[in-house]
């Protein structure tokens, strides 16, 4: 996909200042990138603020800090001591006063709920390195677009194909939808300061940008949708301590001379005989899953219905004898000569419940 065309800037210094402010601050419009503007008003905050005061305005977001060339341009001028000769130019100094106070009441914000600096571990967690990812791809994208309107190009993104190219998951859309809006908020703002900065700007052209961001942030939340549609939770499984925790068996007859198996040991297993010593019931269960049985609660898991069987014993002690010496095939013959009649269990153990054998096999 063809990208924006990248604008070539001359700086501050391929800007003329030799005929006063308004006619440089028009000038650097075309000529500062963001950076630029970014790094001229550090420069200006370094000299002229406190150490403490500093370090709170550090705390706000790097793109607060280039987001107005004007900014830069203010900061630029009054680092050299030129001359602001009349009332327009004297509101854009004090503009960039009131600037470096809203930054610093930001950074106060952000400071009140930011981790001490002990607490905070050397390793990014998951949610910064998502974050420095969509900084380092999709973000640079839109910034780059952004200049290209600087150039009167009619430049457009597929900002789907990006998140797709950029393999950005549905968590990161809320960041750049939040960039979007404030590419977005100087083009309606009724501020003064906002209005005089996009002057250049002709009322259809705003509402083209604006109706172009509108379309991207429409289709990153239909996107962030799709993702969560289509998104698969492998359900972790419960341990076998916690599968077998309300099971219930019988632990032993004495009428049968029998004793139960360990529950833990049904789990993962393809074949259970168990024995009902109240109503005589045996039952054979077999299962065809990769995983073998499981257990919740009181039921077994997991096994075939179709391959699964059940019947009432006439003689258990003799049969039940063949059940736990002899292989699975001498165990089918023995079921085949049962006169009683077969039928398909259903899990549910109780307290009669013996479990017999397990195999798997």
């Amino acid at each position: 996909m063809k990208k924006p065309r990248k604008i070539i800037k001359v700086g501050y210094a391929g800007v003329s200042n030799q005929h006063g402010f308004t006619y440089f601050r028009r000038g650097a419009h075309h000529e500062i990138s963001k950076k630029d503007t970014a790094d001229m008003f550090k420069e200006f905050i370094r000299a002229n603020v406190s150490k403490a005061q500093l370090k709170t305005i550090m705390k706000v977001p790097d793109r607060h800090f280039g987001f107005f060339s004007y900014i830069g341009c203010v900061a630029y001028w009054r680092l050299r001591d030129f001359e602001f000769v009349n009332d327009e130019e004297k509101a854009y100094s004090k503009s960039l006063d009131e600037y470096i106070a809203k930054l610093t009441k930001m950074g106060e914000q952000i400071a009140d709920t930011e981790i001490p600096v002990e607490e905070i571990k050397a390793r990014k967690n998951p949610h910064e390195l998502m974050r420095e990812k969509v900084n380092q791809t999709i973000l640079r994208d839109i910034d780059d677009l952004e200049e290209s309107w600087m150039t009167g190009e009619k430049f457009d993104l597929d900002i789907i194909a990006l998140m797709k190219e950029y393999d950005l998951k549905g968590v990161s859309v809320g960041i750049v939808i939040q960039s979007l809006l404030d590419l977005k908020e100087p083009l309606l703002s009724t501020d003064e300061q906002d209005r005089e900065a996009m002057a250049h700007i002709k009322p259809r052209e705003k509402n083209r940008r604006v109706k172009m961001i509108d379309g991207y942030i429409s289709d990153l939340e239909g996107f962030k949708g799709m993702v969560k549609a289509t998104r698969t939770t492998v359900k972790k499984p419960k341990s076998v301590m916690k599968q077998i925790e309300k099971m219930k068996f019988q632990k032993e007859n004495i009428e049968y001379q029998l004793a139960s198996i360990s529950p833990a040991a049904v789990i993962g297993k393809t074949r259970l005989f168990t024995f009902n010593t109240k109503t005589r019931r045996f039952s054979e269960y077999l299962s065809t899953s990769g995983k073998g049985f499981l257990i919740s609660g009181t039921s077994l898991k997991n096994f075939d219905p179709e391959l699964s069987l059940q019947t009432v014993l006439r003689k258990p002690k003799e049969f039940i004898q063949v059940v736990l010496k002899k292989t699975p095939t001498q165990i089918s013959k023995e079921i085949k000569g049962l006169t009683t009649k077969l039928s398909t269990p259903n899990g549910r153990m109780n307290e009669d419940t013996i479990l017999l054998r397990v195999l798997d096999k």
